[in-house]
């Protein structure tokens, strides 16, 4: 897979270790999107801009 629908490596990497762990694709790419949500609001909350390395 690509790593373009999710924009960094990290996202990829929790993508297919969830495929892997028998996730179905769709679940899978909703708990990505959870998991990004969730930093986005932190950042929002705390002010501060993307850091790919505290995702």
């Amino acid at each position: 897979m690509s790593q373009a629908p999710f924009g960094d490596m990290d996202t990829v990497v929790f993508y297919q270790r969830l495929l892997t762990a028998g996730k179905k694709p769709k679940v899978a790419i909703a708990a990505c999107m959870r998991k990004l949500l969730t930093i986005l609001n932190a950042m929002i909350t705390n002010a501060t801009s993307w850091n790919p390395k505290m995702a």
